[in-house]
């Protein structure tokens, strides 16, 4: 017997602001392996489903050189951001998934 199945594709994203939604859309376009070139009609157009996150604020792409450099900007626009609403500086703490990326 033949199983029957049936497409379906979801367009919400519950995570996401649109901004992001559509930055990462355009970057994804150019993997010709991608499932919507293979099936017509098919669009994988995401939008925020929250409405808080539909609201466009541009994404700002940074470089750096290495991780380690990353992760001591992210760290210090972290603790700055945190400083400027009101947080003790004592009581701030950053947390690593794995002890071997503190170390850089």
């Amino acid at each position: 017997m033949k199983a029957k199945f049936r497409w379906l594709f979801l367009t919400e994203n519950y995570r996401s602001h649109q901004a992001i939604l559509d930055a990462s859309k355009s970057i994804i376009e150019s993997n010709k392996e991608r499932l919507i070139n293979r099936l017509d009609g098919l669009s994988k157009v995401l939008t925020a489903a929250h409405p808080a996150r539909q609201t466009l604020h541009e994404p700002l792409l940074l470089e750096y050189q290495n991780l380690a450099q990353e992760h001591a900007r992210c760290a210090e626009q972290s603790e700055k951001r945190l400083i400027q609403d009101g947080v003790n500086p004592d009581t701030i703490a950053v947390l690593y998934h794995k002890h071997a990326q503190a170390e850089n």
